[in-house]
């Protein structure tokens, strides 16, 4: 069966297929420098990797009080 999808419409805000409008924030960090190779070993990728995590992790923490002010748990990144 189909699923049923709630929403709001293009002209009322009652009853459609639109997502209901929420507030969004959006938080860019510095990019990560990369050299590109066409076959990395699987420690070139885990170190790319570790580099990406480690930044998430910093731009985390340098907004989590403004973008998550009511948290009850931190960050917690599952592989």
């Amino acid at each position: 069966s189909s699923p049923v999808f709630h929403g709001r419409g293009i002209f009322n805000y009652q009853f459609g297929m639109l997502p209901h409008r929420r507030p969004l924030t959006v938080v860019v960090g510095a990019p990560i420098s990369v050299t590109r190779n066409t076959n990395p070993t699987r420690e070139e990728v885990q170190e790319v990797h570790a580099q990406y995590t480690e930044a998430l992790k910093q731009l985390y923490e340098n907004h989590k009080s403004e973008c998550f002010p009511n948290r009850t748990e931190d960050l917690r990144i599952v592989l």
